[in-house]
């Protein structure tokens, strides 16, 4: 029997395609520990003006909502912030101090860059860097992709967030050279392009589609997960108030900007689809970024969508947390014949979308239950598929299907879920389990 809700009043939710998938810590933990860097006073490159800015709010944030103590923060600010002593800090500080189940935090704020790849490990002949404030005008001194990763990887069993507002496409993209002084508004790039090469190879030949293809500075496995400014072919912004992404990042969590659906709960879905968001706002208003692109990036395990980036380790139960995308579609549901519906009242559902694609509409009750009612296997039945026509309404039931819906317990307020992909993802296997609008086992 298809439940529906009495004195409730169901809410439309729709979307054109599914987050990304997003992994954070656990609720209790031994030992915390945090590194923020922010670089902006370089000694031989062009200086930035955000950093200093980025770090203050940083710390603030990292204290007041990921509730590290103000000793376990240890703060890298321009001078201080070498490579030596960068990879010290990590060494003894985070790796030295913390045990499997501990907390570790890793932010960076500064120019980012790339070098010849030396151990044939890149596709695209190019490792990615980060940049000590004694990086020198010829790329050196810089801590490469390999040696962040090699560090990160000492850090196993550890529940680690890295946070990377910088560059990574200083050497590929064409007309780098026009973005890396300041605009009228007085933003700029955050890379720096080396002027030789400094390892002691030859001058690569850079495979440019290999390089757009990667994604975040380093990869993420088991509990860590890196949050990045800008893919590996983008840039990141400095502004004299800031970074672009690390002002939206932290607005996001801490004025609750990213809880879309308003539930208290913001998770890693929800986070990331708030910073491409504002992303995207901002480079609405600059042309040289529209050139090249800003996209924020999550490289995490592929689990714990319902995990929360605040506050930290909560799992949220709504299905509405980890869909989140635009309603680029404008797709409408209805309930008929109306959204307020009593205990035995008959019920249908309609969907319409103003762009093609191919449906899946989900119920879920009061309870929290979820129900698969397209596609389903009445539809199957009758050569139905879930394909929809632009502007065209799909209704379930229809007279073809040959009942009804009747409204009955769980009362209380139930949401419908609508998804419209434009292309026809292949989830033949998970949808086709659930054809019988019967309860999911595991929604």
């Amino acid at each position: 029997m298809f439940k529906v809700c009495r004195a409730g009043q169901f809410s439309g939710a729709a979307v054109l395609s599914a987050a990304l998938l997003a992994v954070t810590f656990s609720p209790a933990h031994a030992a915390q520990r945090a590194l923020l860097i922010g670089i902006g006073a370089y000694e031989n490159i062009r200086q930035l003006n955000g950093p200093q800015r980025d770090l203050p709010k940083m710390e603030a944030f990292v204290r007041e909502h990921w509730g590290f103590e103000k000793s376990a923060i240890t703060i890298l600010k321009d001078g201080e912030a070498t490579r030596a002593k960068i990879l010290d800090t990590i060494e003894k500080r985070l790796i030295g101090e913390t045990e499997n189940g501990d907390r570790v935090v890793i932010y960076y704020s500064g120019h980012g860059s790339q070098l010849a790849d030396e151990n044939g490990d890149e596709d695209d002949g190019l490792d990615e860097t980060l940049s000590p404030v004694d990086t020198t005008e010829d790329g050196r001194n810089q801590i490469t992709d390999d040696e962040f990763g090699a560090l990160l990887e000492r850090l196993a069993g550890r529940n680690v967030i890295v946070v990377i507002d910088s560059c990574h496409s200083g050497t590929v993209s064409r007309g780098v050279a026009d973005i890396t002084q300041p605009t009228a508004s007085n933003d700029i790039a955050r890379t720096f392009v080396p002027k030789i090469t400094s390892r002691g190879v030859a001058q690569p030949v850079y495979d440019v589609k290999a390089h757009r293809r990667e994604v975040s500075f380093v990869k993420a496995e088991g509990s860590l997960q890196v949050w990045s400014a800008a893919a590996s072919n983008q840039f990141s912004w400095d502004t004299p108030a800031g970074g672009v992404f690390t002002r939206h990042f932290i607005d996001g969590m801490s004025r609750n900007l990213a809880d879309h659906n308003k539930n208290g709960i913001i998770t890693n879905s929800e986070l990331l689809t708030y910073v491409r968001s504002k992303t995207k706002d901002y480079c609405a208003t600059n042309p040289a970024c529209r050139s090249f692109g800003f996209t924020p990036s999550l490289e995490a395990e592929n689990k714990a969508l319902e995990l929360a980036a605040v506050p930290l380790g909560e799992k949220s139960d709504d299905v509405t947390d980890l869909i989140v995308q635009d309603n680029a579609a404008q797709i409408k549901i209805e309930v008929l014949p109306k959204d307020h519906v009593s205990s035995g009242e008959d019920i249908r559902f309609r969907v319409t979308s103003e762009k093609p694609g191919f449906l899946i509409l989900l119920d879920i009750n009061a309870d929290g239950e979820v129900t698969q009612l397209v596609p389903n296997d009445v539809m199957a039945k009758h050569g139905r598929s879930a394909k929809m026509s632009s502007g065209q309404p799909v209704t379930i039931p229809d007279a073809y299907y040959g009942f009804k819906f009747t409204a009955s317990e769980p009362y209380g307020e139930g949401t419908l879920l609508a998804i419209v992909t434009e292309d026809k993802v292949n989830l033949d296997s998970l949808l086709d389990a659930n054809r019988a609008m019967s309860v999911v086992a595991k929604p």
